[in-house]
């Protein structure tokens, strides 16, 4: 019977962690505020996201997925519903997405970005316009318009 290695011996952790300098705010993706230009610079920037971002089979077949329905090949499901439990990825996923699609000049140029577009049969990532609703968000504007920012009725 093997033991398994402690995990330090296996991986390399990234250096802010490795620095004891590791920003835990950083830990829950927040779509809205990458939206809105804001929130943490490792889901922010393209390049970065994806630097950080480990592409699983799971998410890698997601992407040659959407990219084939959208390069027009008329594979993929129009439809996709992301089903996982709370902190199973589903906003990194739509990150992943925004990204790719948002910024495909900058992360189309990224390797692992080319071995998938290779995998799906492209050249390049398809230009689509990118439109994003973040549920949570359009409840507090909605909140807002009801009762004014101080949440008396307007």
């Amino acid at each position: 019977m093997s033991i398994l290695k402690p995990w330090r011996q296996v991986v390399t952790p990234h250096a802010d962690i490795r620095q004891g300098k590791f920003d835990a705010s950083v830990f829950a993706a927040d779509l809205g505020e990458v939206l809105a230009g804001r929130g943490a610079v490792d889901y922010r920037d393209a390049k970065t996201f994806f630097s950080k971002t480990y592409l699983t089979h799971g998410l890698t077949q997601l992407l040659i997925d959407v990219m084939r329905r959208l390069g027009g090949s008329g594979k993929g499901e129009a439809v996709i519903q992301l089903q996982t439990a709370f902190g199973g990825g589903k906003t990194h996923t739509l990150l992943t997405e925004y990204h790719l699609f948002k910024k495909p000049n900058e992360v189309g140029k990224l390797p692992e970005i080319q071995q998938i577009l290779a995998t799906a049969g492209l050249k390049s990532i398809p230009a689509v316009n990118v439109a994003c609703l973040v549920g949570y968000s359009t409840r507090r504007r909605q909140r807002e318009d009801v009762l004014g920012r101080d949440g008396v009725p307007a």
